[in-house]
């Protein structure tokens, strides 16, 4: 999901998987309809998950089941939004720091970590130690292609500057026909 939902938001049922459903202890939602919207009543944000109340709506459901939807002038809660500015070309005037996509993307880093811990911690085939020997792994990929990666500038380099591997017949004989 884009954006964690808040009271008062309008969320777009998307469907769910009965291990979302199960996540957490969260209600099934029988009764949302695919592509339907409703109103967040209640919010409850948990360390791994957050779940949802919705306005006349029996149960707290896993708000990934859900996509909050955008307002009509284009903006989310947590974009600044310049009150009724002229859209470009049909989008929205958004003005935000730097600082502000800084932490929106170490943010939703640390959400892909996350997802990827909660991944293996919850899948029953898979222990702690295989987690921790393929994660030693996925670093040692990233050392191995920049060691390659590596290796290929500084040949490169070695060739601008003028040495060649040359066999010392090879090399004699192309200098004198060059001549």
């Amino acid at each position: 999901m884009s954006s964690k939902p808040k009271v008062g938001d309008t969320v777009e049922y998307i469907g769910c998987s009965p291990d979302q459903v199960a996540w957490g202890n969260c209600d099934h939602p029988v009764h949302c309809t695919v592509g339907k919207k409703y109103t967040v009543e209640e919010v409850e944000v948990h360390q791994q998950h957050t779940k949802i109340k919705l306005v006349n709506m029996e149960g707290r459901f896993n708000s990934v089941c859900f996509a909050v939807q955008t307002f009509n002038d284009g903006a989310t809660d947590d974009l600044p939004f310049l009150g009724h500015a002229k859209p470009i070309e049909g989008r929205p005037v958004i003005q935000v720091s730097d600082d502000y996509w800084e932490k929106e993307y170490a943010r939703q880093r640390k959400d892909r970590m996350q997802d990827c811990i909660d991944d293996y911690l919850q899948d029953e085939k898979v222990d702690a130690r295989r987690t921790y020997e393929e994660i030693l792994s996925c670093i040692d990929d990233v050392i191995n292609y920049h060691k390659r990666e590596y290796d290929k500038a500084v040949e490169l380099k070695s060739l601008m500057l003028g040495h060649r591997e040359c066999d010392i017949l090879e090399c004699a004989d192309s200098f004198a026909t060059a001549e």
